[in-house]
């Protein structure tokens, strides 16, 4: 099998397709940089070389297959580059499964309940604070009441933390909260956007 069957086959895995992408961009960089260190005059080498070559393919392969042996991907840091491919930030992604959210209603608002589920481990054991940074808010027919909400940073204790979304403009009935974005904050960090997909109902009344 060449390495074109096997990024072929690899491209059936399934997971992001930006980090399939940067997945394949780094097996090629690393194709790349051992045939420049090739020595095109010493016709024993190439053997070797290509070995060495398939080797680093097949190692970010098992990687990923790895990762989608549970049958999805659990969550990963991802750097945010810029347009010349400097590295810029870094988020973290696919946490939906990693954070526990609840909604409860009252006449202060909408109290959402956000929980990590392993507190110790990252990212979540090295931020202080915590905030929901895209949010919509629909009825039961779809229409879009509330879109890219936000709200500020609360502190996390043990684990968790909560936020109050006023619903004064909400008349009575059910509702349903979709949450794309959280994001964590530590002193002197940078803060890191949570990516996953939270969706819960609750009722006004």
């Amino acid at each position: 099998m060449d390495i074109n069957d096997i990024l072929s086959d690899m491209k059936k895995i399934e997971m992001p397709d930006d980090m399939q992408e940067r997945i394949i961009r780094n097996c090629y960089r690393a194709m790349e940089e051992r045939e420049m260190n090739k020595k095109s005059t010493e016709r024993k080498m190439r053997k070797p070389m290509a070995a060495a070559v398939s080797l680093a393919v097949c190692g970010c392969i098992t990687g990923v297959t790895a990762l989608a042996a549970t049958g999805h991907l659990q969550g990963f840091f991802k750097d945010k580059t810029r347009w010349d491919g400097a590295v810029v930030g870094t988020s973290y992604e696919q946490a939906t499964d990693e954070i526990n959210v609840s909604v409860t209603s009252s006449g202060a608002g909408i109290t959402v309940t956000a929980e990590f589920l392993n507190p110790k481990a990252a990212p979540y054991g090295f931020i202080s604070e915590f905030g929901i940074t895209d949010y919509t808010i629909s009825d039961t027919e779809g229409n879009i009441l509330i879109k890219d909400g936000k709200t500020a940073m609360t502190a996390i204790s043990e684990g968790k933390t909560e936020f109050v979304i006023p619903a004064d403009n909400l008349e009575k009935g059910d509702y349903k909260l979709e949450i794309s974005q959280f994001t964590g904050g530590a002193k002197a960090e940078q803060p890191l956007p949570i990516n996953g997909h939270w969706l819960c109902g609750f009722t006004v009344e």
